[in-house]
């Protein structure tokens, strides 16, 4: 603000100086192409860390050299990269459909989330872990409902929960704040929702099964008490099987409250036995209070691992006291819903890796990448040459030429067995074509301990290991 000058002197005046600092350009973002157990095809993903790309792509994968490498990269001082997912084949998502309470179709889930926008797919055997259920524990049990989506894995024979979503009060009617496919669809990491044709009003069905009206008069039953299940895979009642659960408090005194007795019955459930035999389909069985007064009833939803199923159904016999036994007042529906039939697709060929320019596909998917400095293909090495001659050369050069154009730096591999200088000299001789102002190769191969192979040494590629120590060495 100009000063007011009301007598004679020297003032001083501060104004905004024309100069402005210019940031500094970033010269180590990496850009890695390869073949991953989950994440979206063809898409640019950005990651920071190690924990991102397995979150996002599914860590370590023994016949993955790019994970490997994306790994490398971030343990010798890299910071930030792109990673594109490529896959010859038919790789395909995990999906299932669900249906309201007249089994009529409502929407197919799935996996899969939104990226720019878009819903994509995210094709892989790993989407077959993801569980789908659905209850009406909501702010209006008449019309809302809740669907809860969980990823699951065994590990050491334990069935672990790797991530869960929960989305709540959703409706089925397209003018809704809190329509089903578009709050899931946007929310969701896991899943994508996609609706009938025309688009159904009705809810999904509840999963599970949920007993009568507890009422205020319950008492807990007393220790040691028994009583059955039967179990029904496929719904069909022609492999049922029964087996015994008992109470056990653990020498500790009876619970006075329904919700004080909810974990002893979920124990009880999930240790039945028929003979000395444990259900798989009741080992992670939950047991939930829903409702609440007088109206308050169990809520028991079983099926787990690979074993989840939408036709599996509990009957509870010798429970009157809890209400679970099924009559007409109890529901009984399909039990956890399970995406299958998903497909990872086979090892990208010269084509996955190459894609299309017009599509934005295999390298081109990069097209939407505002910057990267270094490329990365380390399964490329491996690609033989097709009836066209399509093969690791065409790739490697297609690669330079788009560095070329995208002022970026090209990371070569020498193949597995490349373990002595004279090796080296030999295909870079075989390979003298490839030599460009924007690529390198390096040798030798990095020898290192390998997590998938209790620690052995495996021979990885150089590239990811170079883009990391490139990223250090311009950080300092």
């Amino acid at each position: 603000m100009p000063s007011t000058l009301t007598y004679p002197g020297v003032y001083v005046e501060e104004i905004p100086s024309g100069v402005r600092t210019i940031a500094g350009v970033a010269t180590s973002v990496a850009a890695f192409v390869g073949h991953f157990s989950r994440g979206p095809l063809n898409e640019a993903v950005q990651i920071f860390g190690f924990a991102d790309f397995e979150r996002e792509f599914g860590g370590l994968r023994a016949d993955s050299e790019a994970s490997y490498a994306i790994q490398q990269f971030f343990l010798n001082g890299g910071t930030e990269a792109w990673v594109v997912r490529v896959a010859s084949g038919t790789p395909g998502a995990a999906t299932a459909t669900l249906t309201d309470a007249n089994g009529n179709d409502v929407f197919t889930v799935s996996a899969g989330r939104r990226i720019r926008g878009a819903s994509v797919s995210d094709p892989g055997t790993w989407g077959d872990a993801i569980r789908v259920d659905v209850d009406y524990e909501t702010s209006d049990p008449d019309t809302l409902f809740n669907l809860t989506v969980t990823e699951e894995t065994v590990q050491d024979g334990r069935l672990v929960v790797r991530q869960t979503e929960t989305f709540r009060n959703l409706s089925m009617l397209a003018a809704s704040a809190r329509y089903a496919v578009e709050v899931v669809n946007e929310d969701s990491r896991l899943v994508q929702l996609a609706a009938t044709d025309p688009p159904s009003t009705q809810r999904p069905a509840s999963s599970g099964t949920l007993g009568a009206e507890l009422g205020a008069s319950f008492s807990a039953p007393m220790d040691g008490t028994t009583f059955e299940i039967s179990v029904d895979p496929d719904g069909t009642a022609t492999a049922a099987e029964t087996y015994t659960a008992t109470v056990d408090y653990g020498g500790a005194t009876a619970p006075t409250t329904a919700l004080g007795f909810r974990p002893h019955l979920e124990a009880a459930i999930r240790n039945a036995e028929d003979g000395g035999a444990a259900s798989p389909l009741l080992s992670a069985a939950r047991v939930r209070i829903v409702g609440s007064g007088d109206a308050a009833r169990y809520h028991v939803l079983a099926g787990s691992g690979a074993d989840a199923t939408p036709a599996l159904t509990l009957t509870f016999s010798g429970t009157s006291s809890l209400n679970l036994d099924t009559d007409d007042t109890a529901v009984v529906r399909g039990q956890r819903l399970a995406l299958a039939n998903g497909a990872d697709g086979d090892r990208p060929d010269a084509a996955a890796f190459l894609g299309s320019e017009a599509a934005h596909s295999g390298l081109f998917a990069l097209d939407d990448v505002d910057l990267f400095n270094l490329l990365a293909l380390p399964g490329a090495v491996t690609i033989p040459s097709d009836a066209d001659g399509n093969g690791m050369r065409s790739v490697y050069a297609a690669a330079t030429a788009y560095c070329e154009r995208r002022r970026a730096f090209l990371l070569v591999d020498v193949p597995v067995g490349t373990d002595t200088l004279a090796d080296a000299q030999e295909w870079v001789t075989n390979n003298d074509g490839l030599r460009h102002r924007n690529a390198a190769v390096y040798f030798p191969r990095p020898l290192v301990a390998d997590a998938l192979a209790d620690n052995r040494l495996r021979s990885v590629a150089a590239s990811g290991t170079l883009a990391g120590l490139y990223g250090r060495t311009d950080a300092t």
